[in-house]
Protein backbone atom coordinates (compact mmCIF):
# COMPACT_ATOMS: atom_id res chain seq x y z
CA UNK A 1 0.00 0.00 0.00
CA UNK A 2 0.90 3.78 -0.56
CA UNK A 3 2.02 4.67 2.96
CA UNK A 4 3.29 8.29 2.97
CA UNK A 5 2.27 11.15 0.88
CA UNK A 6 6.63 11.36 -0.12
CA UNK A 7 5.89 7.98 -1.23
CA UNK A 8 2.89 8.54 -3.58
CA UNK A 9 4.81 11.69 -4.82
CA UNK A 10 7.47 9.44 -6.08
CA UNK A 11 5.32 6.82 -7.24
CA UNK A 12 3.41 9.77 -9.45
CA UNK A 13 6.48 10.99 -10.29
CA UNK A 14 6.86 7.58 -11.90
CA UNK A 15 3.75 6.90 -13.52
CA UNK A 16 4.50 10.44 -14.99
CA UNK A 17 7.56 9.13 -16.65
CA UNK A 18 6.00 5.75 -17.64
CA UNK A 19 2.88 8.25 -19.68
CA UNK A 20 5.81 10.29 -20.98
CA UNK A 21 7.30 7.26 -22.44
CA UNK A 22 4.19 5.34 -23.32
CA UNK A 23 2.83 8.61 -25.23
CA UNK A 24 5.34 8.12 -28.37
CA UNK A 25 5.84 5.06 -30.41
CA UNK A 26 8.93 2.80 -29.82
CA UNK A 27 9.48 3.79 -26.11
CA UNK A 28 7.81 1.25 -23.63
CA UNK A 29 6.57 2.43 -20.34
CA UNK A 30 7.29 -1.47 -19.15
CA UNK A 31 10.50 -0.34 -19.92
CA UNK A 32 10.36 3.06 -17.72
CA UNK A 33 8.68 0.58 -14.88
CA UNK A 34 12.15 -1.51 -15.02
CA UNK A 35 14.33 1.31 -15.00
CA UNK A 36 12.48 3.18 -11.63
CA UNK A 37 12.16 -0.33 -9.94
CA UNK A 38 8.48 -0.72 -10.14
CA UNK A 39 7.76 -3.28 -13.13
CA UNK A 40 7.16 -6.05 -10.97
CA UNK A 41 5.14 -4.27 -7.92
CA UNK A 42 3.21 -3.22 -11.47
CA UNK A 43 2.50 -6.78 -12.62
CA UNK A 44 1.53 -8.18 -9.36
CA UNK A 45 -1.11 -5.63 -8.63
CA UNK A 46 -2.75 -5.47 -12.31
CA UNK A 47 -2.61 -9.61 -11.92
CA UNK A 48 -4.27 -9.63 -8.41
CA UNK A 49 -7.13 -7.27 -9.16
CA UNK A 50 -10.71 -8.38 -10.50
CA UNK A 51 -13.69 -6.05 -11.85
CA UNK A 52 -15.29 -8.19 -9.03
CA UNK A 53 -12.63 -7.26 -6.53
CA UNK A 54 -12.75 -3.77 -7.23
CA UNK A 55 -16.66 -3.53 -7.01
CA UNK A 56 -16.57 -5.92 -3.58
CA UNK A 57 -13.70 -4.41 -1.92
CA UNK A 58 -13.75 -0.47 -2.16
CA UNK A 59 -12.96 -0.80 1.57
CA UNK A 60 -8.98 -2.05 0.22
CA UNK A 61 -8.08 1.21 -0.08
CA UNK A 62 -8.37 1.98 3.61
CA UNK A 63 -6.98 -1.35 4.73
CA UNK A 64 -3.54 -1.44 5.48
CA UNK A 65 -3.99 -5.65 5.53
CA UNK A 66 -5.65 -5.65 2.45
CA UNK A 67 -3.48 -7.27 0.06
CA UNK A 68 -4.48 -5.40 -3.11
CA UNK A 69 -1.85 -2.58 -3.96
CA UNK A 70 -5.55 -0.28 -5.11
CA UNK A 71 -3.91 2.82 -4.20
CA UNK A 72 -0.63 1.73 -5.90
CA UNK A 73 -2.36 1.53 -9.11
CA UNK A 74 -4.32 5.00 -8.45
CA UNK A 75 -1.20 7.42 -7.94
CA UNK A 76 0.37 5.53 -11.00
CA UNK A 77 -2.35 5.57 -13.09
CA UNK A 78 -2.64 9.37 -11.87
CA UNK A 79 1.01 10.16 -13.10
CA UNK A 80 0.31 8.11 -16.26
CA UNK A 81 -2.74 9.69 -17.12
CA UNK A 82 -1.44 13.26 -16.53
CA UNK A 83 1.92 12.65 -18.68
CA UNK A 84 -0.02 11.50 -21.52
CA UNK A 85 -2.33 14.15 -21.33
CA UNK A 86 0.15 16.28 -21.65
CA UNK A 87 2.78 14.72 -24.06
CA UNK A 88 -0.01 13.76 -27.16
CA UNK A 89 -0.99 17.57 -26.80
CA UNK A 90 2.82 18.55 -27.81
CA UNK A 91 2.80 15.19 -29.87
CA UNK A 92 -0.33 16.80 -32.09
CA UNK A 93 1.47 20.09 -32.08
CA UNK A 94 4.59 18.68 -33.51
CA UNK A 95 2.35 16.23 -36.13
CA UNK A 96 0.74 18.84 -37.11
CA UNK A 97 3.45 21.66 -37.64
CA UNK A 98 6.54 19.08 -38.58
CA UNK A 99 5.02 15.75 -39.37
CA UNK A 100 8.52 14.67 -41.17
CA UNK A 101 10.95 15.17 -38.58
CA UNK A 102 7.93 13.96 -35.97
CA UNK A 103 7.61 10.38 -37.74
CA UNK A 104 11.31 10.16 -38.66
CA UNK A 105 11.63 10.52 -34.94
CA UNK A 106 9.41 7.42 -34.46
CA UNK A 107 11.16 5.94 -36.77
CA UNK A 108 14.25 6.04 -35.01
CA UNK A 109 12.72 5.46 -31.65
CA UNK A 110 11.11 1.97 -33.13
CA UNK A 111 14.68 0.76 -35.16
CA UNK A 112 16.39 1.40 -32.01
CA UNK A 113 13.95 -0.51 -29.82
CA UNK A 114 14.47 -3.70 -31.90
CA UNK A 115 18.35 -3.26 -31.16
CA UNK A 116 17.69 -3.51 -27.27
CA UNK A 117 15.40 -6.54 -28.03
CA UNK A 118 17.46 -8.73 -30.10
CA UNK A 119 18.70 -10.64 -27.21
CA UNK A 120 15.41 -11.82 -26.86
CA UNK A 121 15.04 -13.29 -30.58
CA UNK A 122 15.31 -16.35 -30.53
CA UNK A 123 14.57 -18.62 -33.95
CA UNK A 124 15.78 -21.70 -33.01
CA UNK A 125 13.03 -24.01 -33.99
CA UNK A 126 9.98 -23.99 -36.66
CA UNK A 127 7.71 -23.29 -33.51
CA UNK A 128 9.51 -19.65 -33.38
CA UNK A 129 10.40 -18.98 -36.74
CA UNK A 130 6.26 -19.18 -37.09
CA UNK A 131 5.28 -16.83 -34.33
CA UNK A 132 8.05 -14.35 -35.69
CA UNK A 133 6.83 -14.45 -39.40
CA UNK A 134 3.11 -14.00 -37.92
CA UNK A 135 4.46 -11.35 -35.84
CA UNK A 136 6.04 -9.40 -38.73
CA UNK A 137 3.22 -9.90 -41.38
CA UNK A 138 0.48 -9.29 -38.95
CA UNK A 139 2.03 -5.27 -38.07
CA UNK A 140 3.04 -5.01 -41.31
CA UNK A 141 -0.18 -5.88 -43.04
CA UNK A 142 -2.21 -3.81 -40.25
CA UNK A 143 0.34 -0.54 -41.03
CA UNK A 144 -0.25 -0.69 -44.67
CA UNK A 145 -3.71 -1.20 -44.51
CA UNK A 146 -4.30 1.47 -41.86
CA UNK A 147 -2.41 4.30 -43.64
CA UNK A 148 -5.33 3.84 -46.87
CA UNK A 149 -8.20 2.58 -44.98
CA UNK A 150 -8.95 3.28 -41.19
CA UNK A 151 -11.69 3.71 -39.29
CA UNK A 152 -11.91 5.65 -35.87
CA UNK A 153 -15.57 3.80 -34.58
CA UNK A 154 -16.56 3.33 -31.61
CA UNK A 155 -15.53 -0.55 -32.00
CA UNK A 156 -12.08 0.53 -33.46
CA UNK A 157 -11.75 2.89 -30.65
CA UNK A 158 -12.54 0.40 -27.64
CA UNK A 159 -10.29 -2.89 -29.04
CA UNK A 160 -7.64 0.02 -29.96
CA UNK A 161 -7.65 0.64 -25.84
CA UNK A 162 -7.66 -3.03 -25.07
CA UNK A 163 -4.68 -3.82 -27.20
CA UNK A 164 -2.71 -0.43 -25.84
CA UNK A 165 -2.71 -1.09 -22.80
CA UNK A 166 -1.16 -4.21 -22.76
CA UNK A 167 2.07 -2.66 -23.30
CA UNK A 168 1.91 -1.88 -20.13
CA UNK A 169 3.10 -5.34 -19.18
CA UNK A 170 5.53 -5.44 -22.17
CA UNK A 171 9.15 -3.84 -21.76
CA UNK A 172 10.15 -2.83 -25.33
CA UNK A 173 6.60 -2.64 -26.92
CA UNK A 174 4.87 0.49 -26.53
CA UNK A 175 1.27 1.49 -26.67
CA UNK A 176 1.38 4.00 -29.34
CA UNK A 177 3.29 1.89 -31.13
CA UNK A 178 0.21 -0.52 -31.38
CA UNK A 179 -1.85 2.73 -32.26
CA UNK A 180 0.23 3.74 -34.95
CA UNK A 181 -0.22 0.53 -36.44
CA UNK A 182 -4.10 -0.03 -36.10
CA UNK A 183 -3.78 3.50 -37.56
CA UNK A 184 -5.18 5.19 -34.49
CA UNK A 185 -2.53 7.11 -33.06
CA UNK A 186 -2.96 10.80 -35.03
CA UNK A 187 -6.92 10.30 -34.16
CA UNK A 188 -6.08 9.92 -30.60
CA UNK A 189 -3.29 12.74 -30.04
CA UNK A 190 -6.19 15.11 -31.80
CA UNK A 191 -8.67 13.88 -29.35
CA UNK A 192 -6.87 14.71 -26.56
CA UNK A 193 -5.96 18.27 -27.77
CA UNK A 194 -9.73 18.67 -28.66
CA UNK A 195 -10.29 17.61 -25.54
CA UNK A 196 -8.04 19.71 -23.32
CA UNK A 197 -9.11 22.73 -25.71
CA UNK A 198 -12.87 22.50 -24.78
CA UNK A 199 -12.07 22.03 -21.28
CA UNK A 200 -11.61 26.06 -20.66
CA UNK A 201 -14.95 26.58 -22.47
CA UNK A 202 -16.37 24.94 -19.23
CA UNK A 203 -16.04 28.49 -17.05
CA UNK A 204 -18.32 30.00 -19.68
CA UNK A 205 -21.37 27.32 -18.63
CA UNK A 206 -19.99 25.83 -22.58
CA UNK A 207 -20.58 22.03 -21.66
CA UNK A 208 -21.64 20.69 -25.21
CA UNK A 209 -17.98 21.05 -26.69
CA UNK A 210 -16.69 18.92 -23.56
CA UNK A 211 -19.12 16.20 -23.73
CA UNK A 212 -18.88 15.97 -27.27
CA UNK A 213 -14.59 15.79 -27.86
CA UNK A 214 -14.23 13.44 -24.70
CA UNK A 215 -16.67 10.77 -26.09
CA UNK A 216 -13.88 9.15 -28.14
CA UNK A 217 -11.41 9.23 -25.32
CA UNK A 218 -14.19 7.48 -23.39
CA UNK A 219 -14.74 4.82 -25.28
CA UNK A 220 -11.03 4.48 -25.99
CA UNK A 221 -10.74 4.88 -22.30
CA UNK A 222 -12.77 1.61 -21.68
CA UNK A 223 -11.25 -0.32 -23.50
CA UNK A 224 -8.11 0.12 -22.04
CA UNK A 225 -9.71 -0.48 -18.65
CA UNK A 226 -11.32 -3.76 -19.81
CA UNK A 227 -7.66 -4.69 -21.56
CA UNK A 228 -6.07 -4.15 -18.13
CA UNK A 229 -7.89 -6.78 -16.40
CA UNK A 230 -8.16 -9.11 -19.46
CA UNK A 231 -5.77 -8.63 -22.35
CA UNK A 232 -2.75 -7.82 -20.10
CA UNK A 233 -3.36 -10.87 -17.92
CA UNK A 234 -3.38 -12.78 -21.42
CA UNK A 235 -0.02 -11.55 -22.24
CA UNK A 236 1.31 -12.31 -19.05
CA UNK A 237 0.32 -15.68 -19.27
CA UNK A 238 1.97 -16.31 -22.60
CA UNK A 239 4.76 -14.82 -20.99
CA UNK A 240 5.22 -17.33 -18.38
CA UNK A 241 3.86 -20.32 -20.54
CA UNK A 242 6.59 -19.63 -23.00
CA UNK A 243 8.75 -15.99 -22.69
CA UNK A 244 10.76 -16.98 -25.62
CA UNK A 245 8.26 -17.77 -28.49
CA UNK A 246 6.17 -14.78 -27.35
CA UNK A 247 8.84 -12.44 -26.83
CA UNK A 248 9.73 -13.57 -31.14
CA UNK A 249 6.21 -12.81 -32.25
CA UNK A 250 6.15 -9.37 -30.12
CA UNK A 251 9.24 -8.20 -31.67
CA UNK A 252 8.69 -9.29 -35.20
CA UNK A 253 5.40 -6.73 -34.80
CA UNK A 254 7.78 -4.11 -34.08
CA UNK A 255 10.04 -5.03 -36.99
CA UNK A 256 6.95 -5.03 -38.73
CA UNK A 257 5.68 -1.90 -37.76
CA UNK A 258 8.49 0.28 -39.24
CA UNK A 259 6.46 0.56 -42.22
CA UNK A 260 3.94 2.78 -40.51
CA UNK A 261 5.89 5.97 -40.04
CA UNK A 262 7.89 5.28 -43.69
CA UNK A 263 4.07 5.29 -45.64
CA UNK A 264 3.17 8.05 -43.53
CA UNK A 265 6.10 10.01 -44.46
CA UNK A 266 5.58 9.07 -47.81
CA UNK A 267 1.80 10.17 -48.05
CA UNK A 268 3.01 13.59 -46.78
CA UNK A 269 5.91 14.11 -49.11
CA UNK A 270 3.54 13.31 -52.24
CA UNK A 271 0.25 15.62 -51.04
CA UNK A 272 2.75 18.38 -50.15
CA UNK A 273 4.42 18.11 -53.68
CA UNK A 274 8.08 17.75 -51.69
CA UNK A 275 11.52 16.89 -53.23
CA UNK A 276 12.79 13.56 -51.16
CA UNK A 277 16.02 15.12 -51.79
CA UNK A 278 14.99 18.23 -49.85
CA UNK A 279 14.16 16.46 -46.46
CA UNK A 280 16.65 14.08 -46.48
CA UNK A 281 18.81 15.75 -44.35
CA UNK A 282 15.32 16.42 -41.40
CA UNK A 283 14.80 12.64 -42.06
CA UNK A 284 18.14 11.85 -40.85
CA UNK A 285 18.52 14.18 -38.12
CA UNK A 286 15.28 13.03 -36.71
CA UNK A 287 15.98 9.21 -36.98
CA UNK A 288 19.40 9.53 -35.47
CA UNK A 289 18.35 11.81 -32.14
CA UNK A 290 14.72 8.94 -32.11
CA UNK A 291 17.51 6.12 -31.86
CA UNK A 292 19.91 7.82 -29.48
CA UNK A 293 17.26 8.37 -26.79
CA UNK A 294 16.30 4.89 -26.83
CA UNK A 295 19.79 3.75 -26.42
CA UNK A 296 20.53 5.98 -24.10
CA UNK A 297 17.06 4.47 -22.03
CA UNK A 298 18.33 1.13 -22.49
CA UNK A 299 21.94 2.12 -21.29
CA UNK A 300 20.12 3.15 -17.97
CA UNK A 301 18.33 -0.03 -17.95
CA UNK A 302 21.32 -2.24 -18.70
CA UNK A 303 22.97 0.39 -15.53
CA UNK A 304 20.05 -0.62 -13.05
CA UNK A 305 19.79 -4.38 -13.60
CA UNK A 306 23.91 -4.96 -13.15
Amino acid sequence: MVETLREALIIYAKGFLMGCADAVPGVSGGTIALITGIYDRLIDSITSITPGELLNQASALFDEDESLDILFLMVLGAGILSAILLTLNFVHYMISNQLVATYSFFFGLISASLWTLKDEVDLGDSKKKFSGLTGFLLAFTLSGYATVSVSHGGLILFLSGMIAVTAMVLPGVSGSLLLLILGQYEYITAAVSNFTDSVPELLSGQIGPVISSSKPLLIFSMGGLIGLFTAAKTVEKALEHDRRTTMVFLVSMVLGSLRAPVLRIDQYIISQGLNPVNVAPEIISAVLLGALTVLLLHQVTEDQSS
